[in-house]
């Protein structure tokens, strides 16, 4: 599993749905959590990971994804 921010697998999770992105990047060994869905910011723990993936997402499709 690639930690970097670019790792071609989550790019190509932009432009899915939330929860095809979910899946894919689940079944790719990352830990995922939403944390901005249609412009409201979900409450989120302060942690930086590694091994995680933040999603943003807009009218159900994911437009953002971030390492943290």
């Amino acid at each position: 599993m690639s930690t970097h921010l670019y790792d071609i697998g989550s790019l190509l999770c932009i432009g899915l749905s939330e929860e095809e992105a979910t899946v894919k990047l689940k079944a790719d060994g990352w830990k995922v959590r939403t944390i901005v869905r249609d412009d409201e910011e979900i409450v989120i723990t302060m942690d930086i990971r590694g091994d995680r993936v933040n999603l943003e997402v807009m009218n159900g499709k994911v437009f953002e994804i971030s390492v943290g």
